[in-house]
């Protein structure tokens, strides 16, 4: 028996504001003190379709980018920061109202 597998993108699956911010809250809960992991996110966030099409006033279009361009050490605290969500060990509380 053959198995087929099909290439899979997430980054293609983040097609809305919402789905940026969801996804990127999923990834700070699951693993919020993995640096890499965190900074894979955001590279997959940075090839997103929904990152491309917020304009560039937007508060989380421009703050991904400029985690992007300055690869910080602590780069989950400034995530936080930018989506207006505390992380306090695994938990995540206050997430940002979504407005699309």
């Amino acid at each position: 028996m053959t198995i087929e597998l099909t290439p899979w993108d997430t980054s293609q699956q983040l097609q809305t504001r919402e789905d940026i911010v969801l996804f990127l809250e999923a990834c700070l809960e699951q693993a919020a003190d993995d640096a890499p992991f965190i900074s894979t996110a955001i590279e997959t966030v940075a090839h997103s379709p929904a990152l491309a099409q917020l304009s560039a006033g937007d508060e989380l279009r421009e703050g991904i980018l400029n985690l992007i361009n300055a690869h910080p050490s602590n780069i989950a605290q400034l995530l936080s920061e930018i989506l207006h969500i505390k992380i306090s060990g695994n938990d995540i509380s206050h997430p940002m109202q979504l407005e699309e």
